[in-house]
């Protein structure tokens, strides 16, 4: 009889999984339609259409949530491919690799801060947001400068503006994708078997969790900016080659200025929202 009921009780549980997944597939898939920006060349900033996957990622675990942005990537190939001018069966492969199934599938990573940041749910979706976007981010940036780059522009020439133009949609598309998923994160329960808002006696200091975020998001600029600012340097313009003595070409001056900020806005913000914790706490 107990047998029973427990299969019955994991059928259920099932059900719900796909029930819920689907409903929030479909609509990530809707919202991706909702373009407040379409850039001409491809890349869009939509009403966040990432948020639903993550979700699932966040609620089901990476396994599924993996599974879940590769049902994803197939729906946004289904909505429209471009192929590469070059017609090649073979960029045309990698294209599709790197900017689909890789770029949409890496939305099953954000619950990877689920369990460090176990007592503090909006958090943690934030930070699996932000990190799925800098993943996809990089995924375009890397097919912006080898298959969409123009054969007879130098690879430095390539790389920066794939950078840019890849940031133009991908920095306004990361800060709506992370607020929200913060606001969500901190308005509903994802942890039990059925969602549920969050009770007020149960929520956060937000202020506390909003300096710990923007602490991180200073950190992260700095050491973008750094990666930057030294890899630009050493390679070859025209062969692309990896040149050593690009190091003597660094500004480091500027190096410096930027990590020594960095380190003391991350520390600043840091150290207040700890402050204000521990003061709600008391």
């Amino acid at each position: 009889m107990s047998e029973t009921v427990e299969k019955k009780k994991q059928q259920f549980s099932t059900t719900r999984r796909l029930v819920e997944t689907a409903i929030l597939l479909a609509a990530a898939f809707a919202l991706s339609f909702i373009k407040i920006i379409d850039l001409p060349y491809g890349g869009s900033v939509t009403a966040c259409s990432m948020l639903p996957i993550v979700i699932v990622a966040y609620r089901y675990g990476t396994g599924w949530g993996l599974f879940t942005g590769f049902v994803y990537a197939l729906l946004q190939i289904i909505q429209g491919v471009s192929a590469p001018a070059a017609g090649e069966i073979t960029s045309f492969v990698v294209m599709i690799l790197l900017d689909y199934v890789l770029a949409f599938g890496v939305l099953g990573l954000g619950g990877i801060w689920k369990k460090t940041c176990r007592d503090n749910q909006a958090l943690g979706m934030s930070l699996g947001m932000l990190t799925v976007c800098i993943l996809r981010y990089l995924c375009h940036v890397i097919t912006g400068f080898t298959i969409w780059a123009d054969a007879s522009a130098p690879f430095a020439a390539s790389l920066n503006f794939s950078l840019i133009y890849n940031a133009t949609y991908m920095l306004p598309e990361t800060i709506i994708s992370v607020v929200s998923a913060f606001y969500i994160g901190n308005a509903f329960d994802f942890s039990g078997a059925q969602l549920r808002l969050v009770r007020s006696e149960k929520k956060k200091n937000t202020a506390s969790i909003w300096m710990t975020v923007i602490s991180w998001a200073f950190a992260l600029a700095a050491l973008i900016w750094d990666v930057v600012l030294v890899f630009s340097n050493l390679q070859n313009p025209d062969t692309g080659a990896f040149m050593a003595s690009g190091f003597a070409n660094v500004n480091w001056t500027v190096f410096g200025i930027v990590t020594g900020a960095g380190v003391v806005l991350w520390a600043v913000f840091f150290f207040i929202g700890k402050a204000m914790n521990k003061k709600k706490d008391a």
